[in-house]
């Protein structure tokens, strides 16, 4: 994806900070989601119960870990849209003024 510095620039960079901010919690959801799934089904899944268990945590645990740095890039990015639409703004300013 390349950026320029541009009114679709900063809205694409808003964008993506969006999308990375939807797409982290959208799997904290699903392991929350598949975690109450594998409790309801409970011993009928036999032996693999608590394989399952293991795996949503590891899943967790990874995305713990993946999330905090998703999360920073998400705020990276909307910061820099947010400068990239000042600089825009002040040189559209700076043409009308003369």
């Amino acid at each position: 994806m390349i950026i320029s510095i541009s009114k679709e620039g900063a809205s694409a960079l808003y964008e993506l900070a969006k999308n990375l901010k939807e797409n982290n919690g959208n799997i904290k959801d699903a392991c929350y989601y598949l975690k109450t799934k594998v409790d309801g089904l409970g011993s009928t899944l036999g032996i693999y119960e608590e394989k399952l268990h293991e795996l949503i945590t590891e899943v967790e645990n990874i995305q713990r870990k993946g999330g905090e740095a998703i999360e920073v890039l998400s705020v990276k990015s909307d910061k820099l849209a947010s400068d990239i639409e000042l600089i825009v703004n002040n040189i559209d300013n700076f043409g009308t003024a003369r």
